[in-house]
């Protein structure tokens, strides 16, 4: 439940419907528009199967009515976890339709997240594939639902496995049945007010939270970041991250491009090479990517393939460095365009007619009229222009707190209803924001402040360097000393620890940030959105013994 009055909820939510920014208008309504403004042009593509608005729409109503033949009711919730998919995309908004709000669950969780999502939000039904590179999601279901009374029902999108008792087929193929008429629909349509489907976090903070999107406040964010971005029909994105995240679900992502009358060119997630091929094939003009897929396309062999479509690539989900921005927009011809956000509900990103060092080096401003910033130092003092200090927000596209979940709203909404992001940022005169990393990320080196997102950023333009990430290692005396994770490029020799302090210190790093522990690894443990897996790192870290250390560990 929210921190503030729940009288103080409904005045800020009667103050949005009166302005506009919530409309009367499901999300369903919203993505099949494009059936009525553009019925015979490509909606969806995935893999050799492509869909038309029209044909999205007419398919949308038949799942919806299969569904309901299941036995899913509206006020139910069924927990998702597909891989980017046609099925994904429909099932989604057939959900949606139904006021059965869909529990997206990324494809990367395992048993004990989802019992904690699930025991948190008591879903009817699962949905899931079959095997996906080379794991079973299907006994993964059924396991789940053996633990979970409230599981009635598993959709199977593998029609080549033997279905038991409670299992159906969700495919391309289980809607191909004739019209319903729309008295078979039966129920009272959803209403913009409720939910429309739930998010979860990455888990970099802690258990998973859920976050209850309504119609309303998901509906506003989508058509504010379309607006900025000017989407059109024009459009072919290309999805790459994980569709049940926010990023490239509505950042405009799959379902403001859709409105649009746009096409969606569905991607198996983070998959480089594939993307490439798409790309090409089907004259992808946007995309979306983090900084990790983007490093992976720059060092992709793009030799031979046309990329002129092209127009726009947006990374989001960790910082991006200033000469990573200038190598991508050279390499690709293109523009790069930095997307700042977080499914609590606030989007910041650069827009493309901004100043060249606002492009390289800022997340850009907010979207959407009605949001809210403030920039707080450690004590709750408004930080000045170029300061850095906690972001917080709050607006129509924020929610007002987590889904079943009083202590994690506690501590991160304020009284007055404020997200407390946990970011560190800096604002110009401007507006513009830049992100320099987070409060949980800080290193404390006997009560001095290391923030591990600077010093990545400089270890990373070492050119060994691949990728890498900065944490504290536990110490007796100092509290914390910096030990640096890092991957090599290819053909690369890993540098000595002293050749990178080397390195940092002619960057002009403070002698108290430089690294007092470095360790190669053939990759980062990363989290499901793309981030580099801290928790994992700090494990890693504190487990190591005290060779190789650098020796001057107090000398600052």
């Amino acid at each position: 439940m929210p921190v503030e009055e729940p009288a103080v909820c409904r005045e800020r939510a009667e103050e949005y419907r009166r302005r506009g920014w919530w409309r009367p208008e499901l999300l369903d309504e919203m993505a099949l528009l494009g059936a009525r403004t553009r019925p015979h042009a490509c909606a969806l593509v995935d893999g050799e199967r492509r869909m038309s608005h029209a044909q999205l729409a007419a398919g949308v109503t038949r799942a919806a009515a299969y569904l309901r033949s299941l036995g899913i009711r509206r006020g139910d919730r069924v927990l998702v976890q597909l891989p980017n998919s046609l099925e994904l995309a429909v099932l989604l908004l057939a959900l949606c339709r139904m006021g059965a709000p869909a529990v997206l669950a990324s494809p990367v969780l395992r048993s004990h997240e989802l019992d904690r999502i699930t025991s948190i939000t008591e879903p009817t039904a699962v949905a899931a594939p079959g095997i996906v590179d080379g794991f079973d999601y299907l006994n993964l279901a059924r396991a789940l639902r053996s633990r979970h009374p409230s599981i009635a029902l598993l959709l199977i999108t593998d029609r080549t496995r033997q279905l038991q008792q409670g299992e159906a087929v969700f495919d391309s193929e289980c809607g191909h049945s004739p019209e319903p008429a729309p008295a078979a629909c039966g129920e009272e349509p959803a209403s913009p007010s409720e939910t429309a489907l739930y998010l979860h976090s990455s888990g970099t903070t802690g258990p998973a939270k859920l976050m209850a999107r309504t119609h309303e406040d998901y509906g506003c964010l989508i058509r504010a970041t379309s607006e900025v971005l000017g989407v059109s029909s024009d459009w072919v994105y290309l999805a790459v991250p994980q569709l049940t995240q926010t990023f490239a679900l509505s950042n405009p992502g799959l379902l403001g491009v859709l409105a649009a009358g746009g096409t969606v060119v569905i991607a198996p997630a983070n998959r480089t090479p594939e993307a490439l091929r798409l790309i090409e094939r089907e004259g992808v003009t946007h995309t979306s990517t983090s900084p990790t897929g983007l490093r992976q396309l720059l060092a992709a062999d793009r030799m031979g393939r046309d990329l002129s479509t092209l127009r726009v690539v947006q990374v989001g989900g960790a910082i991006l460095q200033s000469h990573e921005v200038r190598a991508a927009t050279h390499a690709l011809d293109c523009h790069v365009q930095q997307v700042y956000g977080m499914s609590e509900g606030m989007v910041s990103l650069t827009r493309l007619d901004d100043p060249p060092h606002v492009l390289t080096h800022a997340q850009g401003r907010p979207v959407g009229a009605g949001t809210e910033i403030r920039i707080t130092t450690g004590s709750g003092i408004s930080a000045a222009p170029g300061e850095s200090g906690e972001l917080l927000t709050r607006g129509p596209s924020v929610i007002p707190g987590y889904f079943r979940d009083p202590p994690a709203t506690r501590q991160a909404f304020t009284e007055d209803g404020f997200y407390r992001t946990g970011d560190l940022v800096r604002q110009d005169e401007s507006g513009n924001l830049a992100v320099v990393g987070r409060i949980k990320n800080l290193i404390n080196w006997s009560a001095l402040k290391i923030c591990a997102e600077e010093l990545e950023a400089l270890a990373g333009i070492h050119p060994a360097v691949a990728d890498c990430a900065a944490v504290g290692k536990p110490h007796d005396i100092y509290g914390e000393t910096v030990c640096l994770f890092l991957t090599l490029r290819p053909g690369q020799d890993p540098p000595l620890l002293e050749e990178m302090r080397s390195f940092l210190k002619e960057e002009g790093i403070a002698v108290y940030k430089l690294p007092q522990r470095m360790e190669v690894l053939d990759t980062l443990p990363m989290v499901g959105n793309g981030k580099a897996d801290r928790a994992a790192l700090r494990s890693l870290a504190a487990s190591l013994a005290g060779r190789a250390a650098h020796p001057d560990t107090g000398d600052r």
